[in-house]
């Protein structure tokens, strides 16, 4: 399924994928609101592709994997955010322009932070200790 395969089809409720075999493109089912859980999270096959909760201190679930782009990006009120054991990779502009976001708490798993994962995250100040790197270079 390629990039934005659905980008934007807030009115998409329900989902349907082979059981294997599938790709699912970066961005897939960004601001696809419909698919959002109680929590305000989308999360199709391990990989959570969009946020539309309201909290200001977020836990990712277990059993994520892989953070889409853009899946906080623009996200006000988001002061903190725990991401489980377990995530290897946080694709492109995941937490860009949060504004408020202060602490971020990286698994020892994480592998990969793509390009402006941490852009315009003026805010932003600590990190677990023995995590992945809070750099200029990841703003």
């Amino acid at each position: 399924m390629g990039d934005r395969a659905f980008d934007q089809c807030a009115a998409l409720s329900a989902l349907v994928l082979p059981s294997r075999g599938v790709r699912l493109g970066d961005g897939a089912f960004h601001q696809c609101m419909g698919l959002a859980d109680r929590a305000g999270f989308v999360i199709v096959d391990s990989c959570l592709f969009d946020y539309f909760g309201n909290r200001e201190d977020v836990t990712v679930p277990a059993g994520v994997t892989r953070l889409s782009s853009a899946s906080f990006q623009n996200t006000a009120g988001l002061r903190s955010v725990t991401l489980p054991e377990g995530v290897t990779v946080l694709e492109n502009d995941v937490f860009q322009n949060c504004a408020d976001l202060r602490q971020i708490s990286l698994p020892a798993s994480l592998r990969q932070i793509g390009r402006g994962a941490f852009a315009v995250c003026a805010s932003l100040e600590s990190r677990e200790p023995g995590k992945a790197v809070d750099s200029p270079a990841h703003r």
